[in-house]
């Protein structure tokens, strides 16, 4: 299909917000068995995991950890006094506000990692002197249990990784690997995890930051994870997400879609769709349709990647003169895939986002006739407790379809929701935000300042808080010779893309050359 983009309508400027990862349930949040299956399940998906999920026992057990598959049933046995005491003590009992839930989540990702492969049955931590494959063994499963535990929403377990092996205390045992060895492990394992967790950090920033080449660099640089990571179904679906943005900024709808990328340890953030340049707008729905898809096939409950591709189906409804005076039947979608997927219980938040993607289904509508329903349900959601963002943007489109009140413009800021306070962290940036603003010019987009940006000369710096630390991004115009001179490249991807990943003390540096042969480059700053 080839898109009629000769209609004159206003500009798009579509907005996507940037939310914290999955949270688990709160209501038994100390180290439980039941809080353990409840875990090992999403850390189960994160690391590509088919069917169900293995199931924990708190079992005193001659091993700190093992799996096992018996009658065809995976299972996982953790010492309560080998492991789960040792944690809270050394990290504390609730693990709401402590990082004792960030420390188990590693253990589980470990011999979720053995099971996934069949290589279950080995002793948690132990390789004998010359046993080189068993220790490889025990590496990439450090590894990915470090990646399922961090993209399942326990983002602390890189600071903590080594307070894990100090606490669990493995060398003191007969005949297991010594200290200097066990070390040089966690060394390599931290490095190895810490370099992808910041390239996606990166990505991230650079997906929010409301410029075109820079949401083109994200999608290179989540490819590049990809290649690694294969059994992420999340860089999928923000490489998805991240060629949707682009497309919506060729459109002219001027809505905004209830879309969020996955995944992301990054605070409340608001990204973008960034408009201007040579529209390719088909090119970028085929490749975000294919991303949402393939998404699909490695988790075939993924609703946000359904709704992705659901939201790809109603733009080309809505440009096609034979069809766009029919409204896009969302709800019949909708209804069909609850049916489909029976044993999905779609959360609150996710029934918000289909209403929402109904209500524009009616406005994207030609004659829009059924703009009193969709303002309706849009004004529903705005006085919900759906997450802020979803009520923020509810009230911007009710405004722009309500004839009853002046219309916001695009450019309207859009203001994003204050952090979940169940993560159990506070933010205390007012002083930071002080400094900020009166020695460095910078302009809030944001009045809970989780986002601010200022424009230089030669660049624009937005500049992000995350959890513990604030992240900055500086993207230049183009790239000083000067720039990341004296820094290392670590990663070089050799896909199409051409760009590269450089890490330093102070800051790491993606670079790319546009087509136009014009050098570019992301600064990303660090700031504790």
């Amino acid at each position: 299909m080839i898109f009629n983009l000769t209609a004159s309508k206003p500009a798009l400027i579509g907005l996507f917000c940037l939310t914290s990862f999955m949270t688990l349930p709160a209501q038994d949040c100390r180290l439980s068995e039941t809080y353990a299956n409840t875990l090992c399940q999403e850390i189960y998906l994160m690391l590509g995991g088919k069917g169900k999920a293995p199931v924990v026992f708190f079992k005193t057990d001659d091993n700190y950890a093992s799996s096992s598959v018996v009658g065809g049933k995976a299972q996982i046995h953790i010492d309560p006094d080998k492991i789960i005491s040792v944690f809270e003590k050394k990290f504390g009992v609730d693990c709401s506000s402590t990082d004792a839930d960030d420390a188990l989540a590693v253990i589980l990702g470990h011999e979720i990692w053995h099971i996934i492969n069949k290589k279950h049955g080995i002793r948690f931590g132990f390789w004998g002197p010359q046993d080189y494959q068993t220790r490889n063994l025990e590496l990439e499963a450090d590894l990915h249990g470090l990646i399922g535990a961090y993209f399942a929403g326990k983002t602390r377990c890189l600071a903590i990784y080594p307070d894990i092996f100090n606490a669990l205390r493995l060398s003191n045992r007969p005949n297991y690997p010594p200290v200097a060895d066990r070390q040089r492990m966690v060394t390599q394992v931290r490095e190895r995890a810490e370099s992808q967790f910041r390239l996606y950090d990166a990505a991230n920033c650079l997906l929010a930051a409301n410029r075109r080449d820079a949401q083109m660099m994200a999608i290179s640089t989540y490819q590049h994870i990809g290649n690694r990571f294969q059994f992420l179904k999340e860089i999928n679906f923000n490489m998805g997400l991240a060629n949707l943005l682009l497309a919506l900024g060729d459109l002219n709808t001027g809505l905004l879609f209830p879309i969020e990328p996955a995944a992301n340890p990054l605070t409340e953030l608001v990204a973008r769709a960034s408009g201007g340049g040579v529209r390719n707008t088909e090119k970028l729905l085929e490749d975000a349709e294919r991303l949402f898809r393939e998404a699909q096939q490695q988790d075939g409950d993924y609703f946000e990647a359904w709704l992705g591709e659901t939201s790809i189906q109603l733009l080309r409804h809505a440009h096609e003169p034979q069809k766009r005076a029919y409204a896009f039947n969302v709800f019949a979608l909708g209804a069909t895939w609850r049916k489909s997927h029976p044993d999905v219980q779609l959360s609150a938040a996710q029934t918000h986002q289909l209403k929402m993607l109904e209500a524009l289904a009616y406005l994207l509508q030609t004659p829009a006739k059924e703009s009193a329903k969709a303002v309706s349900i849009l004004r529903d959601i705005e006085n919900s407790n759906a997450p802020g963002y979803l009520r923020e943007y509810a009230r911007y489109n009710r405004r722009r379809a309500d004839a009853t009140v002046p219309k916001e413009t695009a450019a309207t800021p859009i203001i994003a929701p204050k952090l979940s306070e169940t993560d159990g962290i506070s933010h205390d940036v007012s002083e930071v935000y002080r400094k900020l603003s009166q020695e460095n010019g910078w302009i809030s987009l944001d009045e809970n300042l989780n986002m601010f940006q200022t424009s230089l000369d030669k660049s624009d710096l937005v500049f992000f808080q995350e959890k513990k630390h604030y992240v900055g991004v500086q993207l230049y115009h183009k790239c000083p010779a000067s720039v990341g001179k004296t820094l290392t490249p670590v990663k070089k991807n050799t896909s199409p893309g051409n760009y590269r990943y450089l890490e330093g003390e102070s800051y790491d540096l993606v670079t790319w050359v546009e087509p136009d042969g014009i050098a570019r480059c992301a600064k990303i700053l660090r700031v504790k």
